[in-house]
């Protein structure tokens, strides 16, 4: 290593060689100054980033962790859906030959989770599927869709949601269903789950058209989602009320439900995208780009510039990458709010997700939402893409490779950030780029 005895001369020398596509006068900041081992880092924040949203084709919520079901109007998506198709299972195939029935009825839990306007009144439509919850690929997506009755109505829910309570709300169904199933599960005319599939599909869970209030979200877990076949049986000199319950399915080898979320008025430069392949720069979009976990949207980062750090005098390696965007302040109300963090997935060139981006101690990353205070202009997210900043420069293989932002528990949730791309004028995304001088050449 050959030392270096003076800062003026060193800093000299890089204004001279640095490649302009990164640099300008004022972005080299001196670090420490000279250590006992002579090491300089400098401090930059003008290398190319590149800005973009990608759709993803399809996304599993077979596996979602909750029931999402609702309706609203977004100003940027238009009215954004959620529907949930479901199959059920009795308890048991057993009922005495002397039971007579009551009523039907089903019940449904909140489990924390809304977005948009919790004080309008919540509508859900029961209906009856007409084909069996089965996927025609090997999974389940929020594409998916299931042919149900449109002349009859199962029942339906009206209320004033207060998801934070966990409330559980329920209503009486038709009862043309609750006596045909007894009447089968009575005379032993279904036996099985095989038999009662068979003869009823299972359930989908709908918003009205037009409805216009929020989405909200059901917990799955057992006994939370219940429909009860309510029957009498005498027993001695009373007429004692017992209940056949009906769960969620687990039948099969592939769980026979999903959620399906649909908008009817994406951004037109959105809507052209065909493919997961393409990305809509965010100079066609407003200089926005755009995330919303139940369409399939995310914002990707990519770095094409990268290897202009060779242009550096002198040998060094990356030190750290800081990755820091803003929200577009007009598009985020308290009904349609940011997310605390985002997830950060490293994908290839084809958009295809790869991996979670890890940390060098392999902890998973996230952009986190700082709050300085009330106002926009300091409400920003920031991320450690060091780890992916270093695979690009150090090797050859991943030139093309960029980050894709979703929100956490992306398959189980509807929400939605607008971002300001790396072309805005107010608060563009910018990459922050620590740099170690070890050797001068």
């Amino acid at each position: 290593m050959r030392f270096i005895t003076s800062c003026i001369v060193l800093l000299t020398a890089i204004l001279i060689s640095c490649s302009s596509d990164f640099y300008n006068s004022s972005d080299f900041v001196a670090g420490e100054g000279f250590t006992n081992s002579n090491l300089k880092v400098i401090t930059f924040d003008t290398l190319t980033l590149k800005t973009s949203t990608v759709k993803l084709d399809s996304f599993v919520t077979g596996d979602a962790s909750r029931i999402l079901v609702g309706s609203y109007t977004d100003p940027i998506f238009g009215t954004v859906t959620a529907s949930s198709y479901f199959e059920l299972e009795p308890e048991s195939y057993i009922l005495d030959h002397d039971a007579v029935y009551d009523s039907i009825t089903i019940s449904l839990k909140l489990d924390g989770y809304f977005y948009n306007d919790t004080t309008l009144t919540q509508k859900i439509e029961i209906r009856e599927l007409l084909e069996s919850v089965v996927p025609t690929e090997d999974y389940f997506y929020n594409t998916s869709s299931i042919a149900y009755s449109s002349n009859q109505i199962l029942g339906t829910l009206s209320f004033t949601p207060r998801p934070l309570q966990k409330d559980s709300i329920s209503t009486r169904l038709n009862d043309s269903l609750g006596l045909n199933l007894f009447e089968r599960i009575k005379e032993k005319s279904i036996t099985d789950q095989a038999g009662f599939r068979d003869y009823f599909k299972g359930m989908v869970l709908l918003a009205p058209e037009q409805d216009n209030s929020c989405i909200l979200g059901y917990a799955k877990d057992a006994g939370a989602l219940t429909v009860q076949l309510h029957y009498t049986q005498e027993d001695e000199d009373n007429t004692v009320t017992y209940t056949l319950d009906f769960n969620l399915s687990a039948y099969g080898s592939t769980t026979p439900f999903f959620n399906a979320i649909t908008s009817n008025d994406n951004l037109k430069s959105l809507t052209a995208i065909t493919s997961q392949e393409q990305e809509v720069v965010d100079s066609i979009t407003e200089n926005k780009t755009f995330v919303h976990s139940g369409l399939g949207l995310a914002t990707k980062f990519s770095l094409p510039t990268i290897k202009s750090l060779d242009d550096i005098e002198g040998s060094g390696s990356l030190l750290s990458a800081n990755l820091k965007f803003y929200p577009s302040a007009q598009d985020h109300t308290n009904n349609l709010p940011l997310n605390d963090s985002l997830s950060v997935y490293l994908v290839d060139r084809k958009n295809v997700i790869l991996n979670q981006l890890t940390s060098a101690s392999s902890s998973a990353i996230y952009a986190v939402l700082n709050k300085v205070d009330s106002e926009f202009n300091n409400t920003y997210y920031e991320a450690d893409i060091s780890t992916f900043a270093d695979l690009l420069y150090t090797t050859t293989d991943y030139t093309d490779y960029g980050l894709l932002f979703l929100p956490p528990n992306n398959n189980s949730t509807v929400d939605r950030n607008i971002l300001t791309g790396s072309n805005a004028l107010v608060n563009p995304a910018k990459i922050t780029i620590n740099y170690t001088i070890y050797q001068n050449d």
